[in-house]
């Protein structure tokens, strides 16, 4: 597995992501490529990223191989980007979203870190 940090300049697979336009068809829900079987989990990270970067997270970190791909959003906070969603645990409860909508799964991540950080703040 390769892992990167967003924030770091010497970085050596990803660099910064830019936060979501609003004609960028990956933050309406449109159609994405790796709806299709053999499709680009690095794509569907990539874009989670950028999504996550628009709602003002600044240090996240992530990793990507042939299976499985992952977010790091803050202590206590991964996602899981399987073959056809996002995962992450709310508590003891395993949380879903589809890959087709990572705008969506933006705004429930950040809502879990707001709950993470008043109950445990780093």
């Amino acid at each position: 597995m390769t892992a990167a940090s967003i924030d770091s300049p010497s970085a050596p697979v990803h660099e910064r992501a830019p936060a979501p336009r609003d004609d960028d068809p990956y933050s309406t829900g449109a159609y994405t490529p790796w709806q299709q079987r053999g499709r680009d989990l690095a794509g569907a990270v990539k874009v989670l990223v950028a999504e996550l970067s628009g709602l003002g997270f600044d240090h996240l970190y992530w990793a990507i191989d042939e299976r499985v791909g992952l977010v790091s959003v803050r202590t206590g906070l991964t996602v899981w980007v399987h073959e056809s969603d996002y995962r992450w645990n709310e508590g003891r409860q395993a949380m879903r979203w589809p890959l087709q909508d990572p705008a969506g799964a933006a705004v429930r991540i950040r809502a879990r870190s707001e709950r993470l950080r008043a109950d445990r703040p780093e």
